[in-house]
């Protein structure tokens, strides 16, 4: 009988025979963990579990004291000697078949994740970050991936502008098509991050999962935007008979009034947009609804405020140099943006980031 097994480097090996797998683990090459499989298994298992009695299997310590278990082989290790895919923890050895069965649909994503005790686990273990830290690793990242990570970028932007363009039906748009695609482009560049084989299909992710809840986002964030232009727009009206009478002292007060209150509205879209950032990524990645991913994303980015806000400020500046530079050059800015926010995702919430 054939047999096929993941080798260290996470690639699949085979078919050998039984023979050959037993000299295999003689020498180490393969270890009670390594996972085989042959024709008419449902599944791959790990050595130990389909060659080694109970007696000769070694013991696994109990999932606690910061141990956890991967969701393939079921065995326990520290949080460091697991990888997260698609919300679900996987040991080096299981990640060729995780990946596999991710890319062929067999596994999508893990199931929701508790808000409350994702939130806890931040806690315990901190978010700190430096802009210069993001932005290198952003780059390093993308450099090593400049072509494909510029295209799905460009074809998702081309998406988001078309999609409100069309007559009537663009402003279902925000709530139906934006929201989701920003989902994906976000999901591709985690993927990147994590060493997943992120594909164009990725992109496209939020279409797949939290639909729904994307868009109640979306629509929220919208109302939030519609509130502040509305708390600019009745002063406004009210002081600008002011200003029209002609006095001096009315035009300054108009003017003054005016001003305060397109700060206020400013603030507010500003402080929401970055407090909801990572909103769109724990709807998808974590299984969250909308209020709930909200609410946590404003928590975790309220520990760290002033600084993705100054992230984003430089992350405005260098869109700026982009746009400046005969337009083209806010198309290689654009990836730097969603690459970025998946960056601070996973240093937020992954327990490989640091």
């Amino acid at each position: 009988m054939n047999w096929f097994y993941a080798t260290k480097d996470q690639t699949q090996a085979g078919p050998v025979d039984e023979a050959t797998l037993a000299n295999l683990i003689s020498t180490g090459t393969i270890t009670p963990q390594t996972l085989v499989w042959k024709q008419g298994m449902a599944s791959w298992q790990p050595y130990a579990a389909v060659f080694m009695p109970p007696s000769q299997t070694a013991t696994a310590p109990v999932v606690g004291a910061g141990l956890l278990q991967c969701a393939e082989c079921g065995q326990t290790f520290p949080p460091e000697q697991l990888i997260s895919l698609a919300g679900r923890n996987v040991c080096a050895s299981c990640k060729p078949v995780a990946v596999q069965k991710f890319q062929e649909g067999v596994v999508s994503f893990g199931s929701p994740v508790d808000p409350e005790a994702l939130w806890q686990k931040v806690q315990q273990r901190g978010f700190d970050f430096t802009i210069s830290s993001v932005l290198t690793r952003t780059w390093e990242m993308w450099k090593g991936n400049f072509w494909p990570c510029l295209g799905v970028t460009i074809l998702g932007y081309l998406i988001l502008v078309g999609s409100g363009q069309i007559p009537f039906l663009g402003i279902l748009a925000i709530a139906l098509v934006q929201p989701q695609i920003m989902a994906g482009l976000y999901w591709y560049f985690v993927r990147q991050f994590r060493g997943e084989s992120a594909t164009i299909n990725d992109s496209f992710a939020g279409f797949r999962r939290g639909y729904g809840q994307q868009a109640i986002y979306m629509l929220i964030f919208f109302a939030i935007c519609l509130g502040a232009v509305i708390a600019i727009a009745i002063p406004t009206a009210f002081v600008i008979p002011l200003m029209s009478g002609g006095s001096d002292g009315g035009s300054v007060i108009g003017i003054s009034v005016i001003s305060i209150a397109v700060l206020i509205g400013v603030a507010a879209i500003w402080y929401f947009m970055i407090c909801w950032i990572l909103t769109p990524l724990l709807i998808l990645d974590k299984g969250m609804k909308a209020t709930a991913a909200m609410k946590l994303s404003r928590r975790v980015i309220s520990l760290r405020f002033w600084k993705v806000m100054g992230l984003f400020l430089v992350l405005g500046l260098i869109s700026i140099v982009g746009i400046l530079a005969l337009f083209i050059g806010v198309f290689l800015t654009l990836p730097l943006f969603f690459a970025s926010v998946a960056r601070l995702y996973e240093d937020a919430f992954s327990d490989q980031a640091r």
